[in-house]
């Protein structure tokens, strides 16, 4: 990617920035046929490590500073688009930072290199708090298929209720579990039930990869919900990745 193509993406980032926070932005055609929504968050936290970073326990550590202060920030920006009240197309980029971190991609590029054991190559970058310019969410929904199932096709979020399973895993500043993925979906008044296979994405500051290019694991799972009552709900799943 040019920088000069960067430049103009933090420009237009940060005009919808200013627009996202006036209230409002919804646009509609008539008939109701067609709902465009711009949409987004930007979220800051700052941490302070002790003895301690990213890749290393103790004062000593082989890479980076023992003793941390980091802000880190991330941006998520884009467009829900909904057609004829069952499909939904969803597109969001998202830009992560950590500033002050001593293992920032500035200053240690390959401090998350992962590959096989003793095989410097071929190896791919999992960084957990910096992602510059990258697809956050691609995907299409198709609601009401045979009056029974929802299918979502592309890269997305796959998480149920509470997240107590398969949870986003978002308290990284990337964001750990994206997949690209199928995703089949029933919805019935007692029971529901998910199954989907894809692959989960790579986080490398360096790169920006389009759904289904380059995936970590691949994999899939099902997820079943029985709740026969409103507070009484039974969570039965499978998953599996390789």
């Amino acid at each position: 990617m040019t920088r000069s193509f960067k430049y103009l993406f933090y420009c237009c980032l940060f005009f919808l920035c200013l627009w996202l926070t006036c209230p409002g932005k919804v646009m509609a055609q008539e008939p109701s046929n067609l709902l465009w929504t711009i949409d987004g968050n930007i979220r800051h936290r700052f941490e302070q490590w002790n003895n301690m970073n990213a890749r290393f326990y103790g004062s000593e550590p082989a890479m980076g500073n023992p003793n941390e202060s980091i802000l880190l920030q991330r941006i998520i920006a884009g467009t829900t688009v909904r057609v004829k009240d069952n499909i939904t197309f969803s597109a969001h980029f998202q830009d992560s930072r950590a500033f002050g971190w001593s293992l920032r991609n500035s200053i240690e590029p390959d401090a998350f290199k992962k590959h096989a054991d003793n095989i410097p190559d071929p190896y791919y970058i999992m960084n957990p708090q910096e992602e510059f310019f990258e697809i956050y969410d691609a995907s299409i929904r198709v609601d009401g298929i045979f009056q029974l199932f929802s299918l979502t096709a592309g890269r997305q979020k796959i998480a149920f209720e509470d997240y107590r399973v398969f949870g986003p895993g978002s308290w990284g500043n990337t964001g750990r579990w994206t997949w690209d993925a199928f995703r089949l979906d029933i919805e019935k008044p007692k029971w529901s039930g998910s199954i989907w296979y894809g692959g989960t994405k790579i986080h490398d500051p360096r790169m920006t990869y389009l759904p289904f290019t380059h995936t970590e694991y691949t994999g899939g799972g099902i997820h079943f919900q029985i709740k026969p009552a409103e507070i009484l709900r039974t969570d039965l799943f499978f998953a599996h990745k390789h």
